[in-house]
């Protein structure tokens, strides 16, 4: 059972609409918005449930990008290959100071 810890960064013209579309779904809880960044827990059942949650949230119409926080595996449920288990692409670099 995979717990994801995400920094969702938003676009500023379309960011209340994605906020609200990421709040219906079960498996995220919203932490406290800082501007144009969300931090998110993702909770779901299985390594593939979790790839999909965030591929969507990276997909999404209002998000620029997702930074990965953290990830915590169950023993059983470790990838063998962390980056391209999860996101199917290197982990992206710092964006500290963008808008």
């Amino acid at each position: 059972m995979p717990i994801s810890g995400l920094v969702v960064t938003l676009k500023p013209d379309t960011a209340r609409r994605a906020v609200e579309q990421i709040r219906h779904r079960p498996e995220i809880q919203l932490g406290e918005r800082q501007g144009q960044r969300l931090p998110v827990v993702v909770d779901t059942p299985d390594p593939e449930a979790d790839k999909a949650c965030w591929r969507w949230l990276n997909a999404l119409e209002g998000v620029h990008h997702v930074d990965v926080a953290f990830v915590h595996f169950e023993e059983a449920d470790a990838p063998s290959a962390f980056c391209s288990a999860i996101t199917d692409q290197p982990l992206t670099q710092p964006t500290i100071g963008e808008t």
